[in-house]
């Protein structure tokens, strides 16, 4: 047995089996349904070598962050790799990531190359429309922080939290929920109202 988190249990040959990749994913035929591009750029984007050394982020509260993270670590962000938003393009995040000596690593507009697949496949398999994109990257962040990389010998939620993480919880994107009213209720009363 294989153990990366706590509450999933894999043996070697349940991972083998996992190599398969689902019609969703699938980027060697024409029937993959959640990520159609162009191809891919020939020069590779830099890889981060230690925590905070870049962030990738679309947040808009940026410097609240970078200050906590950079306090948590005691180390320095030296690179931020956002989108093209108004929130990043302006000149009170340009000074202030001066003043930091942070660099601001903006993507190429209209390059889906540089979108992460695993949004797309989410709301593809899903069946999710448009509007939980927001959603489907959350999920996937927290996934892809669950799961072993290349460049770490754990996964980053470990390295981060000094801990494995534990998926016991974990549901498929997309499932069904509800909310529970909290507050007063009748005797007989549906929690689900």
């Amino acid at each position: 047995m294989i153990t990366i988190c706590e509450g999933v249990k894999l043996s070697s040959k349940k991972l083998e089996v996992l190599k398969t990749v689902c019609e969703v994913c699938h980027t060697h035929t024409h029937t993959q349904r959640a990520k159609q591009t162009r191809l891919k750029f020939e020069d590779a984007r830099t890889r981060a070598k230690r925590p905070l050394e870049i962030i990738h982020t679309d947040l808009y509260y940026l410097k609240e962050y970078v200050n906590q993270v950079e306090v948590h670590w005691n180390s320095k962000v030296s690179k931020i790799r956002c989108d093209n938003g108004k929130e990043f393009l302006n000149k009170d995040v340009q000074i202030w990531c001066k003043r930091k000596v942070i660099i601001l690593d903006n993507t190429i507009p209209y390059t889906p190359q540089q979108n992460g697949k695993a949004e797309s496949a989410l709301l593809c398999d899903s069946s999710l429309g448009k509007e939980m994109w927001r959603e489907a990257l959350y999920c996937s962040t927290y996934i892809l922080n669950r799961l072993p990389t290349d460049t770490l010998e754990c996964t980053p939620y470990e390295m981060w939290e000094k801990r494995k993480p534990n998926l016991k919880k974990m549901q498929i994107f997309g499932s069904t929920a509800y909310v529970k009213t909290l507050g007063p209720l009748k005797k007989l009363e549906d929690s689900k109202k």
